[in-house]
Protein backbone atom coordinates (compact mmCIF):
# COMPACT_ATOMS: atom_id res chain seq x y z
CA UNK A 1 0.00 0.00 0.00
CA UNK A 2 0.98 3.40 -0.86
CA UNK A 3 2.63 5.56 2.16
CA UNK A 4 -0.12 8.47 2.36
CA UNK A 5 0.98 12.03 3.00
CA UNK A 6 -0.98 13.60 5.86
CA UNK A 7 -0.36 16.75 4.67
CA UNK A 8 -2.74 15.69 1.57
CA UNK A 9 -5.27 14.47 3.67
CA UNK A 10 -5.85 17.64 4.87
CA UNK A 11 -5.67 19.84 2.18
CA UNK A 12 -8.35 17.30 0.78
CA UNK A 13 -10.61 17.91 3.93
CA UNK A 14 -10.47 21.57 3.47
CA UNK A 15 -11.03 21.40 -0.02
CA UNK A 16 -14.22 19.94 0.35
CA UNK A 17 -15.22 22.56 3.10
CA UNK A 18 -13.89 25.21 0.87
CA UNK A 19 -16.35 24.26 -1.87
CA UNK A 20 -19.18 24.04 0.84
CA UNK A 21 -18.05 27.82 1.83
CA UNK A 22 -18.42 29.17 -1.46
CA UNK A 23 -21.76 27.45 -2.38
CA UNK A 24 -22.81 29.41 0.52
CA UNK A 25 -21.23 32.56 -0.40
CA UNK A 26 -23.54 32.18 -3.59
CA UNK A 27 -26.54 32.24 -2.33
CA UNK A 28 -25.86 35.64 -0.92
CA UNK A 29 -25.00 36.85 -3.90
CA UNK A 30 -27.93 39.25 -5.34
CA UNK A 31 -28.27 40.76 -1.94
CA UNK A 32 -26.52 42.99 0.73
CA UNK A 33 -25.36 40.89 3.60
CA UNK A 34 -25.49 41.00 7.12
CA UNK A 35 -23.34 41.79 9.83
CA UNK A 36 -24.36 37.72 11.23
CA UNK A 37 -23.14 36.61 7.45
CA UNK A 38 -20.38 38.70 6.88
CA UNK A 39 -18.68 37.18 10.35
CA UNK A 40 -20.13 33.56 9.41
CA UNK A 41 -17.91 34.40 6.14
CA UNK A 42 -14.86 35.43 8.23
CA UNK A 43 -15.20 32.82 10.66
CA UNK A 44 -15.17 30.33 7.53
CA UNK A 45 -12.07 31.64 5.85
CA UNK A 46 -10.37 32.00 8.89
CA UNK A 47 -11.28 28.20 9.36
CA UNK A 48 -9.63 27.47 5.95
CA UNK A 49 -6.45 29.23 6.04
CA UNK A 50 -5.59 27.41 9.74
CA UNK A 51 -6.13 24.33 7.45
CA UNK A 52 -3.52 25.41 5.47
CA UNK A 53 -1.22 26.31 8.30
CA UNK A 54 -1.34 23.59 9.55
CA UNK A 55 -0.49 21.74 6.41
CA UNK A 56 2.56 23.65 6.31
CA UNK A 57 1.37 25.96 3.71
CA UNK A 58 2.72 29.72 3.93
CA UNK A 59 0.23 32.28 3.45
CA UNK A 60 1.41 35.65 3.64
CA UNK A 61 -1.28 37.77 1.14
CA UNK A 62 -4.58 35.34 2.45
CA UNK A 63 -3.50 36.39 6.20
CA UNK A 64 -2.90 40.13 4.86
CA UNK A 65 -6.30 39.88 3.74
CA UNK A 66 -8.04 38.29 6.15
CA UNK A 67 -7.01 40.90 8.60
CA UNK A 68 -8.66 43.33 5.92
CA UNK A 69 -12.20 41.64 6.34
CA UNK A 70 -11.71 41.44 10.00
CA UNK A 71 -10.95 45.77 9.96
CA UNK A 72 -14.01 46.10 7.21
CA UNK A 73 -16.11 43.79 9.53
CA UNK A 74 -15.73 46.10 12.58
CA UNK A 75 -15.95 49.06 10.88
CA UNK A 76 -19.48 47.83 9.33
CA UNK A 77 -18.28 47.46 5.38
CA UNK A 78 -20.12 44.02 4.86
CA UNK A 79 -20.18 44.33 1.49
CA UNK A 80 -16.28 45.14 1.46
CA UNK A 81 -16.01 41.65 3.40
CA UNK A 82 -18.21 39.81 1.06
CA UNK A 83 -16.17 40.72 -1.92
CA UNK A 84 -12.93 39.84 -0.30
CA UNK A 85 -13.86 36.93 0.42
CA UNK A 86 -14.44 35.52 -2.90
CA UNK A 87 -11.14 37.67 -3.51
CA UNK A 88 -9.42 35.44 -0.93
CA UNK A 89 -10.94 31.96 -1.45
CA UNK A 90 -9.90 32.38 -5.30
CA UNK A 91 -6.10 32.84 -4.06
CA UNK A 92 -6.65 29.51 -1.59
CA UNK A 93 -7.72 27.54 -5.05
CA UNK A 94 -5.02 29.08 -7.09
CA UNK A 95 -2.47 27.71 -4.09
CA UNK A 96 -4.23 24.24 -3.55
CA UNK A 97 -3.71 24.00 -7.50
CA UNK A 98 -0.18 25.30 -7.62
CA UNK A 99 0.80 22.58 -4.55
CA UNK A 100 -0.75 20.08 -6.65
CA UNK A 101 1.67 21.00 -9.78
CA UNK A 102 4.41 21.05 -7.62
CA UNK A 103 3.99 17.25 -6.31
CA UNK A 104 2.96 16.07 -9.50
CA UNK A 105 6.13 17.62 -11.37
CA UNK A 106 8.31 16.86 -8.58
CA UNK A 107 7.73 12.75 -9.16
CA UNK A 108 7.85 13.21 -12.96
CA UNK A 109 11.12 14.85 -12.34
CA UNK A 110 12.24 12.12 -10.17
CA UNK A 111 11.69 9.76 -12.96
CA UNK A 112 13.58 11.83 -15.66
CA UNK A 113 16.62 11.59 -12.94
CA UNK A 114 16.23 7.85 -13.08
CA UNK A 115 16.46 8.08 -16.77
CA UNK A 116 19.26 10.47 -16.88
CA UNK A 117 17.68 12.80 -18.82
CA UNK A 118 18.91 16.56 -19.42
CA UNK A 119 16.78 18.55 -16.63
CA UNK A 120 19.30 21.74 -16.37
CA UNK A 121 17.06 24.67 -17.51
CA UNK A 122 13.73 22.80 -16.79
CA UNK A 123 15.22 22.18 -12.68
CA UNK A 124 16.18 25.95 -13.05
CA UNK A 125 12.30 26.65 -13.67
CA UNK A 126 10.91 24.60 -11.70
CA UNK A 127 12.94 25.83 -8.05
CA UNK A 128 12.02 29.09 -9.10
CA UNK A 129 8.47 28.48 -9.27
CA UNK A 130 8.64 26.91 -5.88
CA UNK A 131 10.35 30.00 -4.49
CA UNK A 132 7.74 31.99 -5.55
CA UNK A 133 5.55 29.68 -4.48
CA UNK A 134 6.37 30.25 -0.96
CA UNK A 135 7.09 33.48 -1.14
CA UNK A 136 2.80 33.75 -1.50
CA UNK A 137 3.73 35.19 -5.75
CA UNK A 138 1.20 33.07 -7.22
CA UNK A 139 1.45 34.37 -10.21
CA UNK A 140 4.58 34.37 -11.30
CA UNK A 141 4.61 30.85 -9.66
CA UNK A 142 2.06 29.36 -11.59
CA UNK A 143 3.60 30.60 -15.37
CA UNK A 144 7.21 29.03 -14.16
CA UNK A 145 6.08 25.75 -12.35
CA UNK A 146 3.65 25.29 -15.84
CA UNK A 147 6.48 25.63 -17.64
CA UNK A 148 8.60 23.02 -15.98
CA UNK A 149 6.17 20.17 -15.62
CA UNK A 150 5.23 20.90 -19.92
CA UNK A 151 8.91 20.22 -20.03
CA UNK A 152 9.65 17.13 -17.80
CA UNK A 153 5.99 15.68 -19.55
CA UNK A 154 8.06 16.40 -23.31
CA UNK A 155 11.19 15.01 -22.31
CA UNK A 156 9.81 11.67 -21.06
CA UNK A 157 7.73 11.67 -23.70
CA UNK A 158 10.21 11.36 -25.86
CA UNK A 159 12.09 8.81 -23.56
CA UNK A 160 8.90 6.66 -23.34
CA UNK A 161 8.09 7.02 -27.29
CA UNK A 162 10.57 3.86 -27.99
CA UNK A 163 8.64 1.57 -25.55
CA UNK A 164 5.05 2.96 -27.12
CA UNK A 165 6.41 2.23 -30.63
CA UNK A 166 7.56 -1.14 -29.38
CA UNK A 167 4.46 -1.58 -27.91
CA UNK A 168 2.49 -0.93 -31.54
CA UNK A 169 4.08 -2.98 -33.30
CA UNK A 170 3.74 -5.45 -31.16
CA UNK A 171 -0.26 -5.27 -31.87
CA UNK A 172 0.31 -5.00 -35.47
CA UNK A 173 1.89 -7.69 -35.76
CA UNK A 174 -0.74 -9.98 -33.38
CA UNK A 175 -3.08 -8.54 -35.93
CA UNK A 176 -1.70 -9.58 -39.00
CA UNK A 177 -0.85 -12.89 -38.08
CA UNK A 178 -4.77 -13.02 -36.68
CA UNK A 179 -3.41 -12.99 -32.89
CA UNK A 180 -6.01 -11.97 -29.86
CA UNK A 181 -4.31 -12.29 -26.31
CA UNK A 182 -6.01 -11.06 -23.15
CA UNK A 183 -2.38 -10.00 -21.96
CA UNK A 184 -1.79 -7.89 -25.03
CA UNK A 185 -5.42 -6.00 -24.55
CA UNK A 186 -4.26 -5.61 -20.76
CA UNK A 187 -1.52 -3.85 -21.24
CA UNK A 188 -2.78 -1.86 -23.89
CA UNK A 189 -5.01 -0.87 -21.27
CA UNK A 190 -2.91 0.01 -18.47
CA UNK A 191 -0.54 1.78 -21.47
CA UNK A 192 -3.03 4.25 -22.23
CA UNK A 193 -4.06 4.61 -18.62
CA UNK A 194 -0.52 5.23 -17.79
CA UNK A 195 0.32 7.64 -20.87
CA UNK A 196 -3.06 9.34 -20.36
CA UNK A 197 -2.12 10.39 -16.75
CA UNK A 198 1.67 10.59 -17.91
CA UNK A 199 2.16 8.14 -15.16
CA UNK A 200 5.68 7.41 -16.43
CA UNK A 201 6.83 5.12 -13.80
CA UNK A 202 4.46 2.23 -14.69
CA UNK A 203 5.25 2.66 -18.32
CA UNK A 204 9.16 2.39 -17.92
CA UNK A 205 8.18 -0.08 -15.56
CA UNK A 206 6.18 -2.22 -18.29
CA UNK A 207 9.12 -2.24 -20.50
CA UNK A 208 9.93 -5.72 -19.16
CA UNK A 209 6.85 -6.89 -19.71
CA UNK A 210 6.65 -5.59 -22.98
CA UNK A 211 9.69 -7.65 -23.50
CA UNK A 212 8.25 -11.07 -22.75
CA UNK A 213 4.91 -10.62 -24.70
CA UNK A 214 6.92 -9.28 -27.74
CA UNK A 215 8.90 -13.06 -27.36
CA UNK A 216 5.45 -14.47 -26.65
CA UNK A 217 3.83 -13.37 -29.34
CA UNK A 218 6.66 -14.64 -31.95
CA UNK A 219 6.62 -18.06 -30.38
CA UNK A 220 2.82 -18.29 -30.86
CA UNK A 221 3.33 -17.12 -34.47
CA UNK A 222 6.22 -18.97 -35.23
CA UNK A 223 4.21 -22.26 -34.02
CA UNK A 224 0.98 -21.10 -35.76
CA UNK A 225 2.69 -21.07 -39.15
CA UNK A 226 4.86 -24.45 -38.64
CA UNK A 227 0.94 -26.05 -38.02
CA UNK A 228 0.05 -23.99 -40.99
CA UNK A 229 3.00 -26.21 -43.04
CA UNK A 230 1.98 -28.61 -41.42
CA UNK A 231 -1.34 -28.32 -42.71
CA UNK A 232 0.06 -28.46 -46.65
CA UNK A 233 2.08 -30.88 -46.53
CA UNK A 234 -0.73 -32.83 -45.45
CA UNK A 235 -0.21 -34.16 -42.21
CA UNK A 236 -2.91 -34.47 -39.03
CA UNK A 237 -2.66 -31.61 -36.68
CA UNK A 238 -5.13 -31.56 -34.29
CA UNK A 239 -2.74 -32.55 -31.49
CA UNK A 240 -0.37 -29.33 -32.80
CA UNK A 241 -3.51 -27.41 -32.45
CA UNK A 242 -4.78 -28.32 -28.81
CA UNK A 243 -1.10 -27.22 -28.04
CA UNK A 244 -1.18 -23.87 -30.07
CA UNK A 245 -4.20 -23.17 -27.23
CA UNK A 246 -2.62 -24.57 -24.51
CA UNK A 247 0.40 -21.54 -25.30
CA UNK A 248 -2.36 -19.20 -25.85
CA UNK A 249 -3.42 -19.84 -22.42
CA UNK A 250 0.22 -19.48 -20.88
CA UNK A 251 1.17 -16.12 -22.74
CA UNK A 252 -3.02 -14.76 -21.25
CA UNK A 253 -1.88 -16.11 -17.72
CA UNK A 254 1.80 -14.47 -18.34
CA UNK A 255 3.09 -17.88 -17.41
CA UNK A 256 6.70 -16.96 -19.26
CA UNK A 257 8.21 -19.52 -17.06
CA UNK A 258 5.88 -22.51 -18.59
CA UNK A 259 5.68 -21.05 -22.02
CA UNK A 260 8.78 -21.24 -22.95
CA UNK A 261 9.59 -24.89 -21.87
CA UNK A 262 6.13 -26.01 -23.68
CA UNK A 263 7.42 -24.05 -26.59
CA UNK A 264 10.80 -25.70 -27.03
CA UNK A 265 9.09 -28.98 -26.77
CA UNK A 266 6.42 -28.25 -29.34
CA UNK A 267 9.33 -27.44 -32.01
CA UNK A 268 10.84 -30.57 -30.74
CA UNK A 269 7.87 -32.46 -31.31
CA UNK A 270 7.31 -31.23 -34.94
CA UNK A 271 10.85 -31.67 -35.96
CA UNK A 272 10.14 -35.25 -34.85
CA UNK A 273 6.97 -35.02 -37.28
CA UNK A 274 8.81 -34.57 -40.47
CA UNK A 275 12.12 -36.83 -39.21
CA UNK A 276 9.58 -39.63 -38.12
CA UNK A 277 7.79 -39.71 -41.40
CA UNK A 278 11.19 -40.09 -43.26
CA UNK A 279 12.06 -42.63 -41.33
CA UNK A 280 8.99 -44.55 -42.14
CA UNK A 281 9.54 -44.22 -45.53
CA UNK A 282 13.41 -45.40 -45.25
CA UNK A 283 12.18 -48.12 -43.95
CA UNK A 284 9.69 -48.88 -46.12
CA UNK A 285 11.91 -48.83 -48.87
CA UNK A 286 14.81 -51.21 -47.64
CA UNK A 287 11.70 -53.85 -46.87
CA UNK A 288 10.48 -53.72 -50.61
CA UNK A 289 14.07 -53.99 -51.80
CA UNK A 290 14.73 -56.08 -54.63
CA UNK A 291 17.64 -57.44 -53.97
CA UNK A 292 15.82 -58.90 -50.64
CA UNK A 293 13.64 -60.74 -52.07
CA UNK A 294 12.76 -63.87 -50.57
CA UNK A 295 13.12 -62.96 -46.99
CA UNK A 296 10.60 -62.84 -44.88
CA UNK A 297 10.19 -59.39 -43.28
CA UNK A 298 6.40 -60.28 -42.27
CA UNK A 299 6.95 -59.42 -38.45
CA UNK A 300 9.10 -55.71 -39.22
CA UNK A 301 6.24 -54.62 -41.72
CA UNK A 302 3.31 -55.54 -38.87
CA UNK A 303 5.68 -52.80 -36.38
CA UNK A 304 5.94 -50.46 -39.44
CA UNK A 305 2.14 -50.49 -40.16
CA UNK A 306 1.45 -50.35 -36.30
CA UNK A 307 4.13 -47.13 -36.57
CA UNK A 308 2.42 -45.75 -39.53
CA UNK A 309 -1.12 -46.11 -37.84
CA UNK A 310 -0.14 -44.64 -34.36
CA UNK A 311 1.80 -41.52 -36.62
CA UNK A 312 -1.44 -40.78 -38.58
CA UNK A 313 -2.88 -40.78 -35.06
CA UNK A 314 -0.23 -38.20 -33.84
CA UNK A 315 0.87 -40.63 -31.07
CA UNK A 316 4.33 -39.86 -32.29
CA UNK A 317 5.85 -41.26 -28.91
CA UNK A 318 4.03 -44.92 -29.46
CA UNK A 319 4.73 -44.73 -33.36
CA UNK A 320 8.81 -44.27 -32.94
CA UNK A 321 8.85 -47.23 -30.57
CA UNK A 322 6.96 -48.95 -33.16
CA UNK A 323 9.16 -48.05 -35.69
CA UNK A 324 12.43 -48.92 -33.74
CA UNK A 325 10.92 -52.42 -33.19
CA UNK A 326 10.65 -52.67 -37.08
CA UNK A 327 13.93 -51.72 -37.93
CA UNK A 328 15.49 -54.12 -35.31
CA UNK A 329 13.61 -56.99 -36.29
CA UNK A 330 14.45 -56.08 -40.16
CA UNK A 331 17.88 -56.06 -39.31
CA UNK A 332 18.12 -59.27 -37.44
CA UNK A 333 16.41 -61.12 -39.78
CA UNK A 334 18.80 -59.59 -42.25
CA UNK A 335 21.75 -61.11 -40.27
CA UNK A 336 20.59 -64.24 -39.92
CA UNK A 337 19.75 -64.54 -43.96
CA UNK A 338 23.55 -63.49 -44.71
CA UNK A 339 24.94 -65.81 -41.82
CA UNK A 340 22.36 -68.75 -43.10
CA UNK A 341 23.15 -67.83 -46.87
CA UNK A 342 27.52 -67.69 -46.29
CA UNK A 343 27.09 -70.73 -44.06
CA UNK A 344 25.09 -72.83 -47.39
CA UNK A 345 27.62 -71.42 -49.65
CA UNK A 346 30.46 -72.52 -47.69
CA UNK A 347 28.96 -76.02 -47.09
CA UNK A 348 28.90 -76.17 -50.70
CA UNK A 349 32.26 -75.27 -51.94
CA UNK A 350 34.87 -75.41 -49.13
CA UNK A 351 35.32 -77.05 -45.36
CA UNK A 352 36.21 -74.78 -42.66
CA UNK A 353 39.64 -76.31 -43.14
CA UNK A 354 40.12 -75.70 -46.74
CA UNK A 355 38.39 -72.41 -46.22
CA UNK A 356 41.02 -71.30 -43.90
CA UNK A 357 43.84 -72.53 -46.07
CA UNK A 358 42.63 -70.73 -49.14
CA UNK A 359 41.98 -67.63 -47.53
CA UNK A 360 44.42 -67.14 -44.72
CA UNK A 361 45.89 -64.34 -45.92
CA UNK A 362 42.14 -62.80 -46.53
CA UNK A 363 41.93 -63.45 -42.83
CA UNK A 364 44.93 -61.52 -42.32
CA UNK A 365 43.89 -58.74 -43.89
CA UNK A 366 40.24 -58.17 -42.50
CA UNK A 367 40.97 -58.82 -39.46
CA UNK A 368 43.46 -56.39 -38.36
CA UNK A 369 41.41 -53.52 -40.54
CA UNK A 370 37.88 -54.65 -38.63
CA UNK A 371 40.31 -54.19 -34.98
CA UNK A 372 41.32 -51.04 -36.00
CA UNK A 373 38.01 -49.85 -37.63
CA UNK A 374 36.48 -50.04 -34.47
CA UNK A 375 38.44 -48.82 -31.99
CA UNK A 376 38.68 -45.71 -34.48
CA UNK A 377 35.01 -45.49 -34.41
CA UNK A 378 34.80 -46.06 -30.87
CA UNK A 379 37.34 -43.22 -30.22
CA UNK A 380 35.53 -40.91 -32.75
CA UNK A 381 32.15 -41.53 -30.80
CA UNK A 382 33.51 -40.85 -27.27
CA UNK A 383 34.93 -37.77 -28.54
CA UNK A 384 31.89 -36.86 -30.17
CA UNK A 385 29.80 -37.44 -27.24
CA UNK A 386 32.70 -35.46 -24.88
CA UNK A 387 32.25 -32.62 -26.97
CA UNK A 388 28.54 -32.28 -27.21
CA UNK A 389 28.59 -32.46 -23.12
CA UNK A 390 31.18 -30.10 -22.96
CA UNK A 391 28.82 -27.27 -25.33
CA UNK A 392 25.98 -28.39 -23.51
CA UNK A 393 27.61 -27.31 -20.24
CA UNK A 394 29.42 -24.38 -21.45
CA UNK A 395 25.80 -22.93 -22.69
CA UNK A 396 24.32 -23.88 -19.63
CA UNK A 397 27.00 -21.90 -18.06
CA UNK A 398 26.64 -19.00 -19.68
CA UNK A 399 22.57 -18.94 -19.28
CA UNK A 400 23.13 -19.47 -15.56
CA UNK A 401 24.92 -16.34 -15.21
CA UNK A 402 22.40 -14.39 -17.67
CA UNK A 403 19.67 -15.78 -15.37
CA UNK A 404 21.63 -15.04 -12.56
CA UNK A 405 21.92 -11.09 -14.05
CA UNK A 406 18.43 -10.44 -14.40
CA UNK A 407 17.55 -12.04 -11.26
CA UNK A 408 19.50 -9.36 -9.18
CA UNK A 409 17.91 -6.61 -11.85
CA UNK A 410 14.44 -8.08 -10.93
CA UNK A 411 15.35 -8.10 -7.18
CA UNK A 412 17.68 -4.93 -7.01
CA UNK A 413 16.61 -2.89 -9.10
CA UNK A 414 12.97 -3.19 -10.76
CA UNK A 415 11.59 -5.09 -7.58
CA UNK A 416 9.94 -7.51 -9.07
CA UNK A 417 10.86 -10.42 -6.65
CA UNK A 418 10.42 -10.65 -3.41
CA UNK A 419 13.37 -11.97 -0.98
CA UNK A 420 12.67 -15.56 -0.48
CA UNK A 421 12.25 -15.69 -4.04
CA UNK A 422 15.58 -13.86 -4.84
CA UNK A 423 17.40 -16.02 -2.33
CA UNK A 424 16.25 -19.46 -3.61
CA UNK A 425 16.62 -19.11 -7.03
CA UNK A 426 20.30 -17.14 -6.64
CA UNK A 427 21.39 -20.31 -4.35
CA UNK A 428 19.74 -22.68 -6.61
CA UNK A 429 21.73 -20.79 -9.98
CA UNK A 430 24.86 -21.25 -7.82
CA UNK A 431 24.89 -24.55 -6.86
CA UNK A 432 24.73 -25.14 -10.47
CA UNK A 433 26.99 -22.79 -11.60
CA UNK A 434 29.48 -24.40 -9.35
CA UNK A 435 28.61 -28.09 -10.34
CA UNK A 436 29.21 -27.39 -13.96
CA UNK A 437 32.47 -25.75 -13.27
CA UNK A 438 33.28 -28.95 -11.29
CA UNK A 439 32.44 -30.99 -14.32
CA UNK A 440 33.98 -29.34 -16.99
CA UNK A 441 37.65 -29.30 -16.30
CA UNK A 442 37.14 -32.84 -15.82
CA UNK A 443 35.44 -33.22 -18.76
CA UNK A 444 38.17 -30.83 -20.95
CA UNK A 445 40.63 -33.17 -19.41
CA UNK A 446 39.28 -36.35 -20.30
CA UNK A 447 38.56 -34.55 -24.26
CA UNK A 448 42.44 -34.53 -24.45
CA UNK A 449 42.91 -37.65 -23.37
CA UNK A 450 40.76 -39.58 -25.48
CA UNK A 451 42.14 -37.16 -28.46
CA UNK A 452 45.68 -38.22 -28.08
CA UNK A 453 45.08 -42.05 -27.75
CA UNK A 454 43.08 -41.12 -31.33
CA UNK A 455 46.27 -39.72 -32.59
CA UNK A 456 48.69 -42.82 -31.34
CA UNK A 457 45.86 -45.12 -33.90
CA UNK A 458 46.22 -42.54 -36.72
CA UNK A 459 49.79 -42.88 -36.68
CA UNK A 460 49.89 -46.73 -36.69
CA UNK A 461 48.11 -46.54 -40.04
CA UNK A 462 51.24 -46.43 -42.67
CA UNK A 463 52.95 -49.20 -40.27
CA UNK A 464 48.97 -51.19 -41.24
CA UNK A 465 48.95 -50.19 -44.47
CA UNK A 466 52.91 -51.88 -45.28
CA UNK A 467 51.43 -55.00 -43.32
CA UNK A 468 48.54 -55.70 -45.56
CA UNK A 469 50.48 -55.15 -48.70
CA UNK A 470 53.58 -57.32 -47.71
CA UNK A 471 50.90 -60.32 -46.75
CA UNK A 472 48.47 -59.49 -49.95
CA UNK A 473 51.55 -59.88 -52.05
CA UNK A 474 52.60 -62.69 -50.31
CA UNK A 475 48.96 -64.38 -50.83
CA UNK A 476 48.87 -63.71 -54.71
CA UNK A 477 52.84 -65.81 -54.77
CA UNK A 478 51.02 -68.53 -52.74
CA UNK A 479 48.33 -68.38 -54.92
CA UNK A 480 50.21 -68.18 -58.75
CA UNK A 481 52.43 -71.09 -57.47
CA UNK A 482 49.21 -73.50 -56.70
CA UNK A 483 48.12 -72.42 -59.93
CA UNK A 484 51.57 -72.96 -61.66
CA UNK A 485 51.38 -76.40 -59.89
CA UNK A 486 48.13 -77.60 -61.09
Amino acid sequence: MKHINPRRIIVFGMFILLILVVTDAVSLENHSITKTEAENLVYKLEKNVSYLKSAGFTTIRIDDGLDDMRYRLASGDYDYVYATYFDLTSLIEELLYLDMLINKTSILIEEAEKRELDLGDTLLEYNAGVSEFQNNNFEASKTRLENSYNSVVEKLEGKSAGILEQYSLIMEQAANNSIATQSINTTLLSLRRAQKENDFATIFLMANEIDMINASINMLIEIKQEILALQIAGYSTKRMDDIYFELEHLVNSKDYTNLFSRYKETVRLIDTVYKLDQDINDTRIRIQNPELQGIDFSESEYYLNLSVFEFKSENYEQSENYLKQANDIFHETERKHLFASIVSKAKHKLSPLEFLKKNWWKLLIILPILLLSYKITRYYIMLWLLRLRIDKLQKEHKAIIELTKKLQLDYFKHKLVDKSTYTQQYSEFEIRRSNIEEELPYLESELEQESNKLEEIKHSLPFMELFISYVQKKGDKNAAAKKKAN
